[in-house]
């Protein structure tokens, strides 16, 4: 139950951290400021998070088809696994054999992980694009290594950090094919 819950803090967290604004982190890329990017992608890879309290680690399978989203997250050794379904406005997280569901995902975050986190903007994050409104405030993001997707330039890397936690996304597949 504890890794259970551990695991949907971590997963929860890589999916959704975020805050209402964001700066590069310096001598980093600067985020592209919401540019056209893909509509439909995959990428699977590896996530690292820590706050003042815990470490986190595992590996990830995210498919997007416009603001609709299928993450699974998988914990460290294959132990565990995570699904996250959702869209704009509603989500279903499955852990074992619980569901939860909502049509205000920012709310079922908080009441299982104590964070409020923007739902929107790690999926423009993970592509490398930004909001022109959030570039400031108090996450500052990091992106690195970009490769070349179709016709979009997509990183590899992406570093995320505030006061309180930091978080590694280290993308080790793309694909714009979700079939």
């Amino acid at each position: 139950m504890l890794l259970c819950r551990a695991l949907l803090i971590a997963g929860l967290s890589l999916l959704f951290i975020g805050c209402s604004s964001i700066n590069p982190i310096s001598g980093g890329a600067a985020p592209q400021v919401l540019a056209e990017g893909p509509e439909t992608w995959r990428a699977q890879g590896r996530f690292a998070y820590a706050d003042e309290e815990d470490r986190q680690n595992g590996q990830f399978d995210w498919r997007q088809r416009g603001s609709n989203y299928q993450v699974r997250l998988f914990g460290p050794l294959g132990m565990g696994s995570v699904s996250i379904i959702g869209s704009a406005d509603k989500v279903e997280i499955q852990s074992g054999e619980q569901s939860y569901f909502s049509t205000q995902p920012d709310l079922l975050f908080f009441e299982l992980t104590g964070m409020h986190i923007p739902i929107a903007e790690l999926s423009l994050w993970m592509t490398g694009k930004v909001r022109e409104e959030n570039q400031t405030g108090e996450w500052q993001i990091f992106f690195d290594q970009y490769q070349e997707v179709g016709e979009f330039q997509l990183p590899l890397r992406i570093d995320l950090e505030n006061s309180q936690s930091s978080m590694r996304i280290a993308v080790s597949e793309w694909s714009l094919n979700l079939d």
